[in-house]
């Protein structure tokens, strides 16, 4: 049998030295607990190191108003474990009772893991190992209730030696005013925060031409305006005035509203600042934003309002269009060209070529030559250095360049005629080299074959032994040639 199976205050009256007064005794117990708020419960035998004559049953007497001042202690609750029987409570005063809403003998029969699961018996363990070097520890952790109740409480437990066995004593207190106390403060200060930052808010954004919008987002997740900047006011053709308290769908049609509260609600979703581009049709007028949306959060983190800002890029989309109108044009066009076509950039890179281009390079795809320069190939030896050169020179002087290039591979023969454009952007910088290159390698045939027959014509003439002579078409001699003439008097007929 234990030491704590006759009577819960059977620990006390095996500690309690008859040479000491109770009186004594109540008035360090009562320092502890009332004037000591953080009450460091330790080896009670500490307080009764002092002695002096008193009569048995005084002491006796007075012990037991000692129990009862523990047992009506309103707060804290008091408590003793065991560490040799899974730390099961072998003291538990009134207060600790009513704080878990059971009998004491339920309590009994309790360990701490019962009402804290976040403390395992190994963590338990853990602590009682510690408090065997630092005596006491305090901690903040929340009891589980048998009525379903979460309680928020502050433990503190001190290594308790009683006649050489080792016990873990202390109390708790429930600190849930405190916590809402804390959570009212900073419930406060986040809303100042969030008064502070809406003000920045309309400083920075009021006189920008960009839209700046503070969106509430309702229950039935509805965008409310909160506050507007002028540029906003001025799109809607209305003061400020009227348009707060509104709803954002007002001034939009159910289509657009729909697809605008998609986009701003997608950033209470990923809780993330979200960027997307949309067209927006406001009395009447079409026009194109680029908008990001921001997520305000409350002092719950959860994202109660949004900041939009939008910038009207109208201009930018239509030119876009007009480029992208030109650019299927060129592109329509080069295509179906005989002609290769090539676009560098500034490094001399590809970044388009056309279909005459990949057949000739014998290139499956236009990724097979993207991005590489003319010294990835085809051309081989100064062909490429030389064409590579002149894009670069061209992209530095913006004036055009032609050259001629030819290569050999074993079954053909290329001849081009290449001609480098250079391409500017809106700003009057080049940002392009265009390349048009016409292969005249038929021609080049045609004329290697005419040379090639005056060459016999002429060895033929000069190793003739008669004369030549020049004829009309009806057959008259025009003119003799005699063979000392040679072949070049007939070459001027």
């Amino acid at each position: 049998m234990t030491l704590f199976t006759h009577h819960r205050w059977h620990w006390l009256d095996q500690t309690i030295n008859l040479n000491v007064t109770p009186r004594y005794f109540i008035h360090q117990y009562n320092r502890l607990l009332v004037i000591r708020p953080w009450f460091e419960m330790k080896n009670l035998h500490a307080l009764l190191s002092s002695s002096s004559d008193a009569d048995p049953d005084a002491l006796r007497h007075e012990n037991s108003l000692l129990r009862a001042l523990i047992e009506s202690t309103i707060e804290p609750a008091i408590f003793v474990t065991d560490p040799d029987q899974d730390f099961r409570f072998v003291l538990v005063n009134e207060a600790a009772c009513k704080h878990f809403g059971v009998p004491r003998e339920q309590v009994m029969q309790w360990r701490p893991t019962d009402i804290d699961p976040s403390y395992s018996i190994s963590r338990l363990n853990e602590l009682h190992a510690q408090l065997q070097h630092s005596k006491t520890r305090t901690f903040e952790t929340e009891h589980h209730l048998p009525d379903g109740r979460r309680v928020p409480v502050e433990v503190i437990v001190n290594h308790f030696d009683h006649q050489g066995k080792i016990l873990s004593a202390g109390y708790f207190r429930d600190i849930s005013e405190r916590k809402r106390e804390e959570q009212r403060r900073r419930s406060l200060q986040a809303e100042q925060q969030r008064s502070e930052i809406e003000q920045q808010y309309r400083r920075v954004f009021n006189d920008l031409t960009d839209d700046f919008l503070l969106l509430d987002i309702t229950p039935d997740k509805r965008l409310r305006i909160v506050d507007i900047n002028k540029a906003v006011s001025q799109r809607l053709g209305l003061p400020s005035e009227q348009l707060i308290g509104l709803f954002l769908d007002s001034f939009l049609s159910p289509e657009q509203a729909e697809i605008c509260h998609r986009h701003k609600l997608e950033c209470v979703k990923t809780r993330q600042p979200y960027h997307y581009e949309n067209p927006v049709i406001i009395n009447g007028i079409s026009h194109y934003f680029d908008t990001t949306v921001f997520p305000i959060f409350n002092d719950r983190g959860e994202v109660y309002r949004i900041a939009s800002l939008s910038r009207d890029i109208t201009a930018k989309k239509s030119q876009e269009v007009a480029n992208l109108l030109k650019e299927q044009e060129f592109r329509a066009l080069v295509e179906h060209s005989r002609d290769i076509v090539i676009r560098y950039d500034l490094e001399g890179r590809r970044t388009y070529a056309n279909s005459a281009y990949l057949k000739m390079a014998r290139a499956k795809s236009i990724e097979d030559v993207l991005y590489k320069t003319p010294l990835d190939g085809p051309l081989v030896g100064k062909n490429a250095e030389t064409l590579f050169d002149k894009i670069h020179e061209t992209a530095q002087s913006g004036e055009c360049n032609e050259l001629d290039v030819n290569w050999s591979t074993d079954d053909n023969e290329y001849y081009y005629e290449l001609h480098l454009i250079p391409e500017f952007d809106s700003h009057g910088q080049v940002a392009s080299v265009l390349c048009i290159g016409r292969d005249y390698a038929r021609r080049w045939r045609a004329e290697r074959a005419l040379r090639k027959r005056e060459e016999e014509f002429r060895t033929l003439v000069e190793n003739s032994p008669t004369s030549f002579a020049a004829m009309s078409w009806m057959g008259v001699a025009t003119t003799s040639i005699p063979r000392s003439s040679g072949w070049r008097a007939a070459w001027h007929w």
